[in-house]
């Protein structure tokens, strides 16, 4: 297991949060690989970005994309 250390210290946010509750090392970073939907919904990001200077705004997605209410 990759075990990256915190390479700043804790702020006061962190410790009224306990954002980092006494561990040393970043945790709960893992994350699922990505599948053809968000690839398709990168492509479309940068290719706005690229072209019209914009950045993707959900709306903008085309219906078959768009998971959320």
């Amino acid at each position: 297991m990759n075990i990256a250390k915190y390479i700043k210290p804790t702020n006061e946010y962190q410790r009224q949060t306990t954002a980092r509750n006494g561990v040393d090392f970043v945790t709960q970073h893992i994350t699922r690989n990505h599948n053809e939907r968000d690839l398709e919904i990168y492509s479309i990001a940068i290719e706005k970005w690229m072209n019209d200077n914009e950045r993707l705004k959900y709306t903008d997605l085309p219906k078959r994309l768009q998971t959320h209410k």
